[in-house]
């Protein structure tokens, strides 16, 4: 059997829509890996044949959609003159999942360091595989104390507290910096991105050599 396992972290505590997002990221970034779209300046720069024809590649991004009609054998006798050709590495495994029923498994671990570590063993292993770097747009954020410019501030506490100064109640962060522990409101926090490894597609490829790296792993 043929499938591709997804690894989540679950410490992070995505949403649902968040982890489905993000496991959907990992699985076509397998392939999108292997692809890529040669982009060649000049005709000598084009590796892909050893014709001797007038390429006129170099005109095909000042081609008007009339001109761009007439193409191969017309005037350019070259098969690959799009510049939208991808050409792509796919492993054997690869293509016959793609073509199958590309069989999925989602399961969870524990932390950064661990989804890391099993990312180590699938490159070892010589298993296709790709991690997933969010860019913090959304979910993942970090807290700058405005008062001591640290980021380390814990959570957010939405029930009422005291402020010790004046005992009136309040909501917000506290400041965990020694010497600092500034109760900050929630409308004075600097919040930045926080870029944050989410998850790990491992295959496809056979579900023996899998599962010896993932078969510890819960379900999700």
């Amino acid at each position: 059997m043929i499938k591709q396992v997804i690894i989540m972290r679950t410490d992070l505590n995505m949403r649902k829509g968040k982890m489905i997002a993000q496991g959907a990221h990992a699985s076509q970034k397998v392939f999108f890996d292997r692809m890529w779209n040669p982009k060649w300046e000049s005709e000598e720069e084009c590796e892909l044949c050893n014709w001797e024809t007038d390429c006129k590649m170099q005109n095909w991004s000042k081609r008007t959609p009339e001109e761009d009609k007439d193409v191969y054998p017309n005037s350019n006798p070259c098969l690959a003159y799009k510049t939208n050709i991808f050409y792509t590495n796919y492993s054997q495994k690869m293509i016959e999942w793609k073509n199958g029923s590309f069989a999925k498994i989602v399961v969870g671990c524990n932390s950064e360091e661990e989804l890391h570590e099993l990312k180590r063993q699938a490159d070892e292993a010589g298993i296709v595989n790709a991690i997933i770097l969010d860019n913090g747009n959304t979910e993942f954020k970090k807290y700058k104390c405005p008062n001591c410019g640290t980021y380390n501030v814990g959570d957010y506490f939405g029930v009422d507290t005291f402020n010790t100064a004046n005992l009136k109640p309040i909501k917000g962060f506290i400041c965990m910096e020694k010497g600092c522990q500034t109760i900050i409101k929630k409308e004075d926090i600097v919040i930045e991105n926080k870029p944050t490894y989410t998850c790990l597609a491992i295959g496809p490829d056979e579900a023996e050599k899998i599962d010896i790296i993932t078969k510890e792993l819960k379900l999700l």
